[in-house]
């Protein structure tokens, strides 16, 4: 249902003649998920929401490596920790 993110790309360095690019980001996520039809408690679909924070590097201009920690109220077994390699956002 929406995305929303909120980046900054925070300082850039080089080193070992390597660009590498720093920033964080904030953002959250809300959804409409569909249940299992064999368990869906009376409602087929269930909104849920999240939000997190993320650690961006870029390497040379070209290659992406993103780290999430996200979290939601919907959500028992949380927070969860992702990485995501060469995403282009």
């Amino acid at each position: 249902m929406n995305q929303t993110e909120l980046r900054a790309q925070l300082w850039d360095v080089v080193a070992l003649d390597q660009d590498l690019s720093f920033g964080f980001a904030l953002f959250s996520d809300s959804a409409l998920i569909c249940y299992d039809v064999a368990d869906w408690q009376g409602q087929a679909f269930r909104p849920l929401a999240t939000a997190g924070v993320s650690f961006r590097l870029i390497w040379n201009k070209t290659f992406a490596i993103r780290t999430d920690l996200a979290t939601s109220p919907h959500e028992q077994d949380g927070p969860g920790f992702y990485v995501i390699v060469n995403q282009a956002f």
